[in-house]
């Protein structure tokens, strides 16, 4: 199960945090005390690896303490099922609802308890309601064989009666308490009867042992949940603040073992010592004993195992683990290649320390499977370099391969700009409490400068460490030319050369003035314009003034091969595009019909004309390019229209060239 979307109620800070959406990756960006916190402790606590449970006395909300209820409801998750998930419930029983389900519901309150609601139909109520009737005509639909006439008749009463009595709601814990009643009123029928014929000896036996077979058998809605409740992933959670110092007495811990005592930091090192294949109370009796040199061995074999585990996920330097254990006292050292002596890993960096406990404890958590969690990681990298941020964050990228991750962040090295659709602010509000959104634009400035910061990051990397650019004109052009190229990549299509840096300007005149910049900086140069009045004039600047030569300044008429002015929305095929009009502004629709010109102009003018006849103002690109990106993530390039796969293939092999030339 892959979970879609997520909310918080009433924890801590937060009132409702509205809906986050999941695929791989979702990250929360906001200042101290935002609330970015309790928005994961609380998504880590529905289904935790550890069992940790709601405390209502220290987690509920203040400003509402005097509602405080056990039933409140803290998170609701949405999951989707996969093909394989889908089979497996359709073969739990032929012709019921199951067969339509898509994915579930679950809610989980502060007494720990869940409720399970599964989409598109619930089987609760009605759908559950008609497999009563379906059971109980299968169960009791006929009297037993060699009935009487007149018990015949007495027993379809009963039965009538039975259907009549079966509730449309909850009706999954009623089917004991159903058969009851049938069986109370069919023996009260049989007793008010004057008909000699019907005798308890007649039905009773037979009554009786169908009602026990009955009794067995779960309904579909109680089969389908128990496959959920398997199925549910795990949650792990880590913040900044946890690692392990790896030195500490064996029997110590032992002993606090013992007593039930154990601290976290013991939690953390016999972990690590699992990972390596390390019994603690083995250890422990070895060096008690005298098998000192078995114990030698095992450590050895042991600090192997975990860096052949752990060393090929760092690259910021090669290195080995070392354990060394010398009477109970267990020491943990690093050896790197940059340093001739071992290190004690509490001498190592924090940075360090963070990844080489968060990388064994995903593992440990995960059954060493690594795969099969959502992962919630607060504030990950706070005391590594830039650069080992940037490091980090690619391993991140690797966690969420068979996994889902949300994390926060205030770092502008720790956002991926590429994937700016899976960003979320939290923000918290004096009357409403922590909410989680994407309107950038009415965010604080705390939160918005960490975005500028990521964005200026991601633009000057294109400048300065790209021998290779190729300079846009907006935002969009940037967003869809890279989600076209990573989705041909993932289908082993031709995709962009990794080599060229894409740099956004903010405009056509911009993008002149940049190229200026860049043509004096020993930077390969190419600009991709739109076939405007403001692309136009940026062409015959750079070409007028030799600044770049006319193969090198690609306009999107070239691609789409009209003289019409057009931009890269103009690469869409406009149905599908239209479609993403509607969906993108849904709301402000309504039951309104929304038809494009039939006119030779481009998209984005045809869609400002219809909207302005409708009433429904400035006409904003920008959303609708989050939906379109959202469709490149689901979408395999065959779901999509042909011609919009053509333009922007013709797009990337056009670039390609050009860079397969100047790397002559």
């Amino acid at each position: 199960m892959q979970m879609t979307k997520f909310k918080v109620t009433n924890y801590r800070c937060i009132e409702d945090s509205d809906w986050i959406e999941l695929e791989d990756i979702a990250v929360i960006v906001g200042k101290n005390e935002s609330g970015k916190t309790s928005i994961l402790k609380a998504l880590w606590k529905f289904n935790p690896y550890d069992n940790s449970i709601y405390e209502i006395e220290t987690e509920w909300p203040r400003a509402k303490w005097e509602s405080r209820r056990k039933d409140q409801v803290v998170v609701t998750a949405r999951f989707r099922f996969n093909e394989n998930e889908k089979k497996i419930l359709c073969d739990l029983e032929e012709d019921t609802f199951l067969e339509k389900l898509e994915g579930v519901q679950i809610t989980k309150n502060y007494s720990g308890d869940f409720n399970y609601s599964f989409f598109p139909i619930s089987p609760r109520g009605n759908n559950d309601g008609t497999w009563l009737k379906l059971r109980a005509a299968k169960d009791l639909g006929s009297s037993p064989e060699g009935s009487s006439e007149v018990f015949k008749g007495i027993y379809d009463q009963a039965f009538k009666n039975l259907v009549a009595k079966i509730p449309e709601v909850e009706a999954y814990n009623t089917y004991k308490k159903l058969l009851d009643i049938f069986k109370a009123d069919l023996i009260k029928k049989v007793n008010a009867s004057t008909a000699r014929e019907v005798a308890e000896g007649d039905f009773l036996p037979n009554i009786e042992e169908t009602i026990n077979q009955s009794l067995n058998t779960e309904s579909p809605w109680r089969k389908a949940t128990n496959l959920v409740k398997e199925w549910l992933p795990v949650f792990i959670y880590m913040d900044d603040h946890k690692a392990f110092t790896g030195s500490t007495d064996l029997e110590e811990i032992k002993n606090r073992e013992d007593n039930d005592e154990l601290t976290s930091e013991d939690n953390t090192t016999i972990m690590i010592m699992k990972m390596a294949g390390l019994d603690l109370e083995k250890v422990v009796l070895q060096g008690q004993g005298q098998d000192k040199r078995a114990r030698t061995l095992d450590i050895k074999v042991g600090s192997e195992k975990l860096t052949q585990m752990m060393a090929p996920h760092w690259s910021q330097n090669c290195f080995k683990v070392q354990f060394r254990v010398d009477d109970q006292h267990f020491s943990t050292y690093i050896l790197d290649d940059r340093h001739e002596e071992l290190i004690a890993l509490e001498e190592k960096s924090q940075g360090f320390q963070w990844y080489f406990t968060f990388d064994l404890m995903f593992r440990y958590e995960t059954n060493g499977q690594f795969k099969g969690a959502i992962i919630l990681l607060d504030e990950p990298g706070l005391h590594l370099h830039a650069s080992a941020q940037a490091d980090l964050l690619k391993r991140m990228k690797d966690y969420s391969e068979g996994n889902q991750l949300i994390y926060t962040t205030h770092l502008p090295f720790m956002i991926d700009y590429k994937k700016w659709e899976n960003i979320y602010i939290a923000e918290h509000f004096e009357q409403k409490g922590t909410k989680a959104h994407k309107d950038w634009h009415t965010a604080d400035k705390d939160a918005r400068f960490t975005l500028l910061a990521a964005i200026g990051i991601s633009w000057s990397n294109s400048i300065l460490y790209n021998k290779y650019s190729l300079i846009v004109e907006g935002i969009s052009d940037y967003n869809y030319i890279t989600a076209f190229s990573d989705l041909f990549e993932s289908e082993g299509l031709e995709f962009l050369d990794p080599d060229l840096g894409i740099t956004y300007s903010g405009g056509g005149g911009k993008a002149a003035y940049l190229a200026t910049l860049l043509n004096g900086q020993n930077i390969y140069v190419a600009m991709l314009l739109d076939h405007d009045q403001e692309g136009q004039n940026a062409q015959q600047q750079v070409l007028t003034n030799k600044i770049l030569s006319s193969q090198h300044v690609l306009m999107i008429s070239d691609i789409t091969e009209t003289n019409v002015n057009c931009s890269i929305e103009d690469l869409f095929e406009e149905d599908y595009y239209l479609s993403c009009i509607k969906r993108a502004y849904k709301k402000e629709l309504g039951k309104k019909i929304l038809l494009l010109p039939k006119t030779s102009k481009p998209i984005i003018d045809k869609t400002s004309e219809a909207f302005a006849a409708k009433g429904l103002g400035k006409f904003n690109k920008a959303r609708v390019a989050k939906v379109i990106l959202k469709d490149l993530t689901l979408m395999k390039s065959s779901e999509l229209p042909t011609k919009t796969i053509e333009n922007f293939q013709k797009l990337i092999s056009v670039l390609n060239k050009i860079v397969g030339k100047w790397k002559l």
